[in-house]
Parts: structure tokens; sequence; C-alpha cells
């Protein structure tokens, strides 16, 4: 009789452990804005840093999970002076696209759009 009752005992924990709902991710969906860091041909250290685009963001409540340099997909005519294909990336919460874009921040999936060739 004990082994019976073992059983059904077992049997309903593994039912019940089926039954349970499914971990959710706590990882939250993120999104890529970039913005041009206006530098200039032939003018060293020109442009706005990194860094500083970065904490224009962090002030404004916006949390960077990550961040690079990198460059949109359009020629300039070369001469000093000339503006630079060089832009600031980072990587945001989603939730807080509309808050970065109140700032000027593109998001990066317009910029691949416009530079898919056909």
């Amino acid at each position: 009789m004990t082994f019976i009752r073992l059983f059904i005992f077992a049997l309903g924990c593994l039912l019940m452990a089926c039954a349970a709902p499914p971990q959710v991710s706590a990882v939250p969906e993120t999104v890529e804005i970039y913005k041009p860091d206006l530098s200039r041909q032939c003018e060293v250290d020109s442009g706005v840093p990194l860094s500083d685009m970065q904490k224009t963001l962090t002030d404004a409540g916006i949390l960077v999970l990550s961040s690079r340099r990198d460059h949109d997909c359009f020629f300039r005519p070369a001469f000093c002076g000339g503006g630079t294909s060089n832009i600031n990336v980072f990587v945001v919460s989603s939730d807080q696209l509309t808050a970065a874009q109140a700032l000027g921040f593109i998001p990066m999936s317009k910029l691949q759009a416009r530079c898919a060739t056909p």
C-alpha cells in the first residue's frame, strides 16, 4: 500500500511540473540607434566622441547596453573640412526608442534599409 501511495504522489508531482507556466526571459528587446559624429576630413580628433553621446543618452535616463563607432554607407567628396561617414551606434532597450529619437538619434534599421543594395 505504501508503494502505491508513493507512486501516486510522484505521478502528481510530475503532472504539476508539466502544468507550470514557462519561464519568461528577463532580457529586454533591444534596438540599435545611431547619430553622425559630425567629424570633418583632415581634422584630427574632430567630431563628438562616443562617450559624450553616450552621456547625452544616460543623462536623459536611457540605459545604454553597448556602443561602438561605425560608418554609414554613403560616399562623400574628399576634401579637407568635408563631412565624414563616421557614426556612433548604441544599443538601447526598444521601449526607450522614442526618447532617443527625441534627442536626434535614428534607428539603425532606417540606415540599413537605405544602404541595402537592390
